[in-house]
């Protein structure tokens, strides 16, 4: 009998625990966009990092949030140029938790054209900020950073302003944020980058990268090669070993930079991967690309690589972005992807694109999912992503709109269990289409003295939660046009998470 009872309480305890797997948007205003760049889970808590726009001068800023692994912002802070500038953070870039407890975020200000590094705290406000003005004639782009026993090491690329040569970038930073040293790698007469590091033993890191003919995607150049680089150096920028991989061509199909590299855990290296080749659409060469995940050894030596889609069913905005490992020891890969139809122009239908294979390198799953539909020329994408102890997947990323009204973007979180499904047991392979609520549900007024409306389509539910991650109300059973009373609420900012099955919206609302 007691048996019995400890297996109902685990089982309710397990079905308690259970979590939802969701697609939700966020929605910050009429006038702010928002794009989620970064993710990092810290114990049970999601890390956000992003870009934002001012609601008053459309400058971009840097957007930092934290969140539990039900969508649910528990507390965001944002940081805007003080001078009107804009802080940009691309899908090259990354953020990494510090050994204090706060985190690093690179990025750029195209409006001075100058790379940009900010230091958190563990809650998200500024220590420091630092803008690292261009020398001798070079411009820099930061791509990866990570923590050295001196402070920071930055890996990407510079641009000689004259003449044009682009040779492979390494900084290192102190911890205040103050420049120490700096490489500029490469001949000079050829086409250098770097796009990953990795620690590999105290003070020695590996950075990979590799060189390659410049190539467009509406005039691909057939002659163009490419081979990948690996550099080892310690904390203080000294070159300790360097190696160049094989020269290969456009038709050979692959592109093997070695770019957001990655430890395996077995002594290996895995990393996005890119295969290229050139396909004729009405007498024109375009070049395309599939995304993929490769497993290399301690020499760089490939073990494996796979890639998802078609050959010859192919766009050029496929990519992965970054990769994790999950705990059955597989891996997932999040980017973008672009269905090719008939009836749509060759870059296709946008969707954000998820694909997972196992330890052997063996295609488990694929899925792509969209928000918005195709009519409103959307861009989806997924752009970083972190496996739950449970193997269940978040990834975080944003859609851009180009054709509606207000032209803007909104942040994206999509979650998954471990065998890509928002519905157990769903057919992860096929495409989903998950039509956005924005479209569909208005919030307002807003500001609110108290009654919010809600207009809508269809049964949903309202939920309303605060900075401090308390659900302060919520009700069921809602249809069409609705009005809340938050008379009840201090006054303050709140967030009101609509529900209608597995797709979610959150918007932003000020109660006075």
């Amino acid at each position: 009998m007691r048996l019995i009872l400890l297996l109902f309480f685990l089982f309710t305890l397990n079905v308690s625990n259970a979590q939802q797997n969701f697609s939700q948007i966020y929605d910050f205003g009429d006038s702010t966009g928002v794009l989620f760049r970064h993710l990092i889970l810290k114990e049970d808590t999601l890390i956000i990092g992003g870009t934002i726009t001012h609601p008053q001068t459309f400058n971009w800023g840097l957007y930092f949030a934290k969140a539990d692994t039900l969508g649910n912002i528990l507390d965001y802070k944002t940081h805007f140029d003080i001078d009107n500038g804009s802080y940009v953070f691309s899908t090259r870039t990354n953020m990494i938790e510090t050994s204090d407890g706060g985190y690093v975020v690179i990025g750029s200000n195209p409006n001075n054209n100058t790379e940009i590094l900010f230091k958190l705290n563990q809650n998200g406000d500024k220590e420091f900020f630092k803008q690292y003005e261009n020398v001798n004639n070079r411009t820099r782009y930061f791509h990866r950073v990570i923590e050295s026993e001196n402070g920071y090491i930055i890996v990407g690329r510079s641009f000689h302003n004259t003449n044009g040569d682009a040779n492979g970038n390494i900084v290192g930073i102190d911890f205040e944020g103050e420049l120490l040293w700096e490489v500029n790698y490469g001949t000079g007469n050829e086409t250098e980058g770097f796009g990953g590091i990795q620690k590999v033993y105290d003070n020695e890191y590996l950075v990979g990268g590799g060189w390659g003919n410049p190539i467009t995607i509406n005039n691909p150049n057939e002659d163009a090669e490419n081979r990948s680089i690996a550099v080892k150096i310690d904390a203080l920028g000294n070159i300790l070993s360097e190696w160049e991989g094989e020269i290969v061509g456009v038709d050979t199909g692959i592109a093997r930079h070695l770019s957001k590299i990655k430890d395996s855990g077995d002594g290996n290296w895995m990393q996005p991967a890119t295969k290229r080749r050139i396909l004729e659409l009405d007498g024109q060469d375009f070049l395309v690309l599939l995304p993929g995940i490769s497993k290399k050894d301690a020499n760089y030596n490939i073990i494996w690589e796979t890639y998802f889609g078609d050959d010859n069913y192919a766009s050029p905005i496929n990519n992965f972005f970054n990769i994790t490992k999950t705990p059955d020891d597989g891996w997932v890969g999040v980017g973008t992807f672009a269905h090719l139809t008939d009836t749509v122009n060759f870059y296709g239908h946008y969707a954000g694109f998820i694909g997972k294979v196992d330890g052997d390198g063996e295609k488990m799953w694929s899925r792509s999912d969209t928000l918005f539909s195709p009519a409103y020329l959307s861009e989806p994408l997924l752009s970083d992503v972190v496996s739950l102890p449970s193997g269940s997947i978040i990834a975080c990323g944003q859609v851009d709109r180009a054709d509606t009204s207000p032209n803007k973007s909104v942040g994206w979180i999509i979650k998954l269990d471990k065998d890509g499904c928002i519905e157990p047991g769903c057919n992860a392979t096929s495409s989903i289409d998950f039509s956005t609520l924005t479209d569909v549900f208005s919030v307002y007024p807003n500001p609110t003295d108290g009654l919010l409306n809600i207009e809508g389509k269809g049964n949903y539910s309202a939920e309303i939660y605060g900075l401090d991650g308390r659900r302060y109300y919520k009700e069921s059973g809602l249809f069409e046009n609705s009005r809340l009373d938050l008379s009840d609420l201090q006054s303050g900012m709140y967030f009101v998470k609509i529900q209608q099955e597995n797709k979610f919206l959150t918007k932003k609302i000020i109660v006075e």
